[in-house]
């Protein structure tokens, strides 16, 4: 039997990720550790605990007696997260683009260019930025989900706070918004086309293309 302080720890992990998630905890702010689990209902030793297991998974940064903060990615973070969604991604991608080749997950391919659609429009009017994100975010969880490989869905989502966050600083450049949308582009023309070559070119071109962007960001945060 699973006891009660498991699951309370458990809620309370839940709970903070989508408050990471939703954009509802900010970067250098120090949040109450009493505030929070109050606020949830989940009495602090399980709440501690969970803290304690985001900390260990690199969500979060525990200061004693002060409460906790979220954890700034450095170089390593930036990078082993885009090598995780490089290996992860290609290999959905290229099972989609074999498989589509057979007559099979049609669905999932529409789906992908109703989404990139969605982001075109966005762009083009310069629309609303985080329906942009959103959208980007489904675009690669399409990708992800249509394997249907549990252990390649996990290693995607144990870093979604990671693609989340570096994706919407990268996404805040000038530029990259049209660029995304191109490189969705060129993602889902190989995958119609069946042309594996093609597909990891644009996939390493669209990870590459941001991460740079992010590491940019690292260096200028760390010369101020």
């Amino acid at each position: 039997m699973i006891s009660k302080s498991i699951n309370l720890k458990e809620t309370a992990y839940e709970h903070i990720k989508e408050l990471m998630l939703g954009g509802k905890l900010k970067q250098d702010v120090i949040y109450s550790e009493r505030k929070i689990s109050t606020e949830i209902g989940v009495s602090r030793t399980p709440f501690h605990a969970a803290l304690q297991q985001l900390e260990q998974d690199g969500y979060i940064d525990i200061l004693p007696s002060r409460g906790f903060m979220l954890r700034k990615l450095d170089y390593q973070d930036i990078v082993e997260t885009y090598e995780v969604r490089s290996a992860v991604e290609f290999y959905c991608a290229y099972a989609l683009a074999r498989d589509y080749q057979k007559g099979e997950g049609a669905d999932t391919v529409a789906a992908l260019k109703e989404t990139l659609d969605r982001q075109r429009a966005i762009a083009d009017t310069q629309g609303d930025i985080e329906e942009f994100m959103n959208c980007d975010l489904k675009f690669h969880t399409l990708i992800v989900n249509y394997k249907k490989n549990q252990t390649l869905r996990y290693a995607f989502l144990s870093h979604i706070y990671k693609i989340k966050h570096l994706a919407n600083n990268s996404l805040e450049h000038e530029g990259r918004v049209e660029r995304t949308v191109q490189e969705h582009q060129g993602m889902l023309d190989a995958i119609v086309k069946g042309d594996v070559d093609q597909l990891l070119a644009a996939t390493m071109l669209h990870f590459d293309n941001s991460q740079a962007l992010d590491l940019e960001d690292l260096k200028n945060s760390q010369t101020l």
